[in-house]
């Protein structure tokens, strides 16, 4: 049987031993210094050890050639295919001997290199694949024969230790022998997307013009290529989503539909077999169908929703593509005037229809429309606006059969569940009713905490819902102007100005006595809201919690903290270090990345992220700024796609408990920050003395 031997070289302690273990999935420690297993390799049975080698047993020779040892702990060794080098990110000492290393391996391969091309026309070919006999074994001890790689992350190494050694990559290969030993998923798009989009898809017709990169920018062509692409890695899994999320900010909803539907007419055309043709076009729809059911407001526009409607007709006649146009007919059934219709790049200024015509009534293969369709029509006019005129007097557009059923549709679903969540946010707003007094502090007081973290935690999701993650983009593109007329900002606006009442109301409620223990009792009280808040994963409230605890009205009361329990100071402590802004909020963000079950984002921090992007990056580059600038979108995408994901995972249903409603909506408080300043010199003089006269200041002070 053929063998392959890899050394797995590092310093003491660096866990060879573990990550042999771990390679084999043993179940048992090991016990020898070389370990093996059979494994097969594209359908041939290998013999495949790992040999644990200490880099004391190296030697360098004076020709700078590393000698492999004949002997580890009483084994003697065989001759290595490959090397892994290990080293212990903790420990600086285990990276000693690795530059060293890296440089010996790659002049002994170039020399290797030099010395097998001289002698490849004189030696025969092998005539069978055999193991090593002992020349080779002698020659693999003298010489590196193989390619060294580390075990290094990627990125900057934290020792700064050079040179870095990455694995190459043979192109005949690449697709054949990819896994997850040479791997490698960059979280920037550069080098990744200028390889999927430099080469064509082995199913897909080749339209690159030019071979795209983060500097020089992508074309809208480059970009719809690589959404009806399959994708091949964990970013490529998330650029649809990310596309149809931000396409509206560099493209027309018609080009985007005009540029699908021309590529899909093309597979009809192309030499390749059915199936393959078959395979990609159902991925083609499959894009399609996510498009219109998770943006209905893109087919809003008449013409728009016309041609695609035509586009669904044609096609559903065929079996194969009836689910698809079914579902998709669902889509334009809801698809409606929204604020997406005029937003950024709008089809009232597209140049697309007029070409969408020819494009439609080429698809041969499919244009066979089925029986019975004569009584699903309805004229052309009857889907226009008023004051636009029909570009083809008479034509009749086709209605997809499954239009009746919509209200069973995805696209349905989602549209009246974010319906239903903004008609409930509407009675959300606070209404300033009652006046906050005693009687309102002893009822908050005898309600549990976890009552109150619940019922704050209904109050931000039903806000939360009613926000579709598009809004936030607008939000941060728009101009305030423009802002007022778009309806559904108000659902952010909404959740925006509930945040800051949610931290004016804490303020309110720990300054409303006089007595520093009693102003105890409710800064208690509210820390412990904020662990329960912690526990349901609502960052938004918790957020809104320590910035009122935190405000300068409050934070100042050196005698009312000094009576806080030390167990619950030291806990509502870790609060403050989850919640902080120290490096760019890395411990929030690595628990909002971690929390999988039910949560509810930060909104200050995620909006603050999209105005970085959007503001601190261009939309276009490239010499002529016709080319997408995509590293924006691939920024704006990420937080796009952590709010969608957020959405997407309900919490069970809350009961609503209508006294902590009313205690956190009706209540009259004060939100100036003066006069709450005011009120806590009152109750706590900066000099330490006690307040003189605080009832009438309290009186005074709750009066305004």
């Amino acid at each position: 049987m053929a063998e392959i031997n890899i050394g797995v070289l590092g310093a003491a302690g660096v866990g060879k031993t573990t990550f042999i273990e771990k390679a084999f999935g043993l179940q048992t420690s090991v016990s020898s210094t070389a370990t093996g297993k059979t494994i097969p390799i594209n359908g041939t049975p290998y013999t495949v050890r790992l040999l644990e080698i200490p880099f004391d047993d190296i030697e360098v020779e004076e020709d700078a050639r590393i000698s492999w040892p004949d002997v580890v702990n009483d084994e003697e060794m065989p001759p290595l295919d490959g090397a892994l080098a290990l080293y212990d990110v903790m420990n600086k000492d285990s990276l000693a001997d690795i530059p060293e290393m890296l440089r010996q391996t790659r002049d002994a391969a170039a020399r290797r290199r030099a010395t097998t091309s001289a002698v490849s026309n004189k030696s025969p070919p092998p005539t069978s694949q055999s193991s090593h006999n002992r020349a080779q074994s002698e020659y693999s001890r003298s010489t590196v024969n193989s390619q060294v790689s580390t075990h290094i992350g990627r990125g900057t190494d934290p020792y700064g230790v050079e040179p870095k050694l990455r694995p190459v990559r043979q192109k005949s290969q690449r697709s054949a022998q990819k896994s997850f030993l040479n791997l490698d998923e960059s979280a920037s798009s550069g080098s990744s997307e200028s390889e999927d989009n430099s080469s064509t898809s082995e199913d897909e017709p080749d339209t690159h013009s030019e071979t795209p990169s983060d500097k020089k920018g992508y074309s809208f062509d480059n970009l719809v290529d690589r959404l009806l692409a399959q994708p091949m890695s964990k970013t490529g899994s998330k650029f649809a989503a990310i596309f149809l999320a931000l396409d509206r900010k560099f493209a027309a909803p018609c080009r985007l539909l005009e540029s699908i539907i021309r590529r899909f007419e093309a597979l009809d055309r192309d030499a390749r077999p059915h199936m393959v043709k078959t395979v990609s076009q159902l991925r083609h729809l499959a894009i399609m169908e996510q498009w219109v059911s998770s943006y209905p407001g893109d087919f809003a526009h008449p013409w728009t929703r016309r041609n695609m409607r035509q586009f669904v007709d044609k096609i559903r006649s065929n079996r194969i593509y009836a689910v698809a146009a079914k579902e998709m007919g669902h889509g334009l059934a809801v698809a409606a005037q929204d604020d997406d219709t005029d937003w950024a790049f709008s089809d009232k200024t597209c140049d697309c229809t007029a070409t969408m015509d020819t494009t439609l009534n080429s698809l041969s293969s499919v244009t066979t429309l089925s029986d019975g369709c004569e009584n699903d029509v309805l004229p052309g006019l009857s889907d226009l606006e008023p004051g636009h005129k029909d570009p083809h007097p008479g034509t009749l557009v086709t209605v997809p059969r499954s239009t009746s059923g919509s209200s069973s549709s995805s696209s349905q679903t989602m549209l009246n569940a974010v319906e239903n969540a903004q008609r409930q946010a509407l009675s959300l707003t606070p209404t300033s009713q009652t006046p906050c007094t005693k009687v309102q502090w002893h009822q908050l007081m005898e309600i549990p905490e976890e009552i109150i973290a619940k019922e704050l935690t209904r109050i931000d999701w039903v806000m939360f819902s009613s926000i579709r993650p598009r809004d936030l983009v607008r939000h941060v593109s728009m101009n305030p102007q423009r802002k007022q007329a778009c309806k559904n900002l108000e659902n952010v606006d909404r959740m925006i100005s509930h945040f800051n009442h949610l931290a004016y109301w804490v303020a309110n409620f720990v300054l409303l006595r006089d007595k520093p223990k009693h102003r105890a009792l409710m800064l208690e009280k509210l820390m412990r809201v904020a662990r329960k808040l912690r526990e349901l994963n609502n960052y938004n409230a918790l957020g809104a919690l320590l910035a009122g605890i935190n405000s300068i009205a409050v934070h100042r009361l050196a005698a009312t903290r000094e009576l806080i329990p030390p167990a619950v100071a030291k806990d509502f402590m870790k609060l403050e270090i989850l919640m902080g802004s120290q490096k760019s909020h890395f411990a929030y963000r690595l628990a909002w990345e971690n929390s999988s079950s039910e949560r509810i984002p930060y909104l200050p921090l995620h909006r603050r992220d999209l105005v970085s992007a959007e503001e601190g990056n261009r939309t276009f580059v490239g010499d002529g700024g016709e080319r997408v600038n995509w590293k924006k979108f691939e920024i704006m995408g990420e937080v796009i796609l952590g709010l969608q994901k957020a959405q997407g995972t309900p919490y069970p249903l809350m009961m609503k408990n209508e006294d902590v409603r009313m205690l956190v909506l009706d209540c009259k408080l004060v939100k100036d920050d003066d006069d709450l300043y005011d009120r806590s010199t009152q109750v706590e003089p900066a000099g330490g003395a006690g307040a003189a006269d605080t009832r009438r200041g309290f009186r005074n002070f709750f009066q305004r």
